[in-house]
């Protein structure tokens, strides 16, 4: 419980201990700069964060100390711990650097193929951890495996993912950007679903740990008077309860 209440503050503590230790900066580091992402290992001693300073960094929380930096040309949106072993993957946007997988105890990164060149903000590994997949600006999922070989192509017919997640025991994948997809790799089976009258982007998805429903969180369009929305639906795609009540936009959310 303590992991998640601290979360949000150890990752502004963070900008804190990167700004303390001014030796372990690289020399090339943008002064100004913001963290767009944060996730915790699976073993609860270390954090990956990331942003648009042009660097991946990972910090001790038992030691409150900087292990490692990682430099990285671009924006990092997105990291995602494979679930059973000591490998990293990060999203990247407007950059020279690529999404990629970091195997952290060797220091081998692998970027993978067949992305969009303006980048990703859409990443998940599937329970097991034996597929990694990538939503696109292209509006494609791409699934690789854990070495970063690429496995298939699914072109869902968005103009680009923003946010994806993997059921939590099946190997069924909801992604959003201005519909909802829900994707079923076992059946290569596709299928969309319009959670607005409107077209209204979509910024993040979740699935609940029972895997019985998930969220969805969307942007609005003031200029047009459509409120933020939080979405809940059922696994099978039907739409449960709407909260209409946010005066701002839906970036990321996470279950307890």
């Amino acid at each position: 419980m303590m992991k998640k209440t601290l979360f949000v503050l150890i990752a502004i503590l963070a900008v804190g201990c990167i700004k303390s230790q001014k030796k372990s900066i690289p020399q090339t580091e943008k002064k100004d700069w913001w963290l767009w992402a944060a996730n915790w290992h699976p073993n609860d001693d270390e954090i990956v964060v990331g942003g648009t300073q042009d660097t991946l960094r990972l910090f001790s929380t038992t030691e409150s100390r900087l292990l490692k930096n990682y430099p990285v040309e671009g924006t990092i949106t997105k990291v995602k711990w494979h679930p059973t072993e000591n490998i990293l993957a990060f999203s990247v946007q407007g950059g020279k650097s690529k999404t990629s997988i970091l195997n952290i105890d060797t220091g081998k990164r692998i970027e993978l193929d067949s992305i969009n060149e303006f980048g990703v903000r859409a990443i998940g590994w599937n329970t097991n951890g034996e597929f990694l997949a990538v939503g696109d600006y292209d509006g494609i999922i791409g699934i690789y495996d854990k070495g970063g070989n690429f496995v298939k192509r699914i072109p869902t017919e968005q103009k680009a993912i923003i946010g994806l997640d993997w059921h939590p025991s099946q190997d069924l994948i909801v992604a959003v950007g201005e519909k909802i997809t829900l994707y079923d790799l076992s059946s290569d089976s596709l299928r969309h679903i319009k959670h607005r009258k409107n077209d209204v982007l979509m910024l993040c998805v979740e699935w609940h740990p029972t895997g019985e429903l998930f969220v969805t969180g969307d942007y609005g369009d003031f200029q047009y008077n459509y409120p933020p929305y939080l979405q809940f639906w059922s696994a099978n795609g039907e739409k449960l309860k709407t909260v209409e009540k946010s005066k701002a936009e839906y970036r990321n959310l996470k279950w307890s």
